[in-house]
């Protein structure tokens, strides 16, 4: 569930999965939208900050969702040539709806990612490179507690 405040802008998302707003004016009081992208596309031109942490959020439980049906799918037997997954185990309903719920969250995110990775190219450089100095700062603690000693 999506849930943001940030620069005066409060943002959740409904129990039917609607995304609602209410901005710091009275402008963009109550907003509602029926989708998460229709909501970024009109956050993005008023707080970019918003707009990033609806993106972050949705993209997170989207992952989440397709590990989860990913997990589901691994259960299954892989009785079939190659150790793939056999007719018999493609015919159940359990792995059908496994599979449906994997297909439609990995389409989910892969829509979501092609319509705004290039919109918070900036944001995500700055992610990655904060993770990145984060890891080499770990590195480098771990080095100084345990030198490599060449003799």
């Amino acid at each position: 569930m999506i849930n943001v405040d940030k620069a005066g802008w409060h943002i959740w998302q409904s129990a039917n999965g609607a995304i609602v707003a209410n901005g710091p004016d009275e402008w963009n009081r109550h907003l509602q939208w029926p989708s998460v992208r229709m909501a970024i596309d009109y956050l993005a031109a008023w707080n970019r900050a918003a707009a990033f942490a609806v993106y972050q959020q949705a993209a997170a439980e989207l992952e989440r969702e397709a590990a989860a049906a990913s997990v589901a799918l691994q259960a299954f037997p892989k009785t079939g040539p190659m150790g793939l997954t056999g007719d018999a185990t493609r015919a159940l309903p359990e792995w059908q709806a496994a599979q449906g719920a994997y297909q439609w969250a990995a389409d989910e995110l892969r829509r979501l990612n092609g319509a705004n990775v290039k919109r918070f190219a900036r944001e995500l450089a700055a992610e990655r490179k904060a993770r990145r100095a984060a890891k080499i700062a770990t590195l480098s603690e771990e080095s100084e507690r345990h030198p490599i000693r060449c003799t």
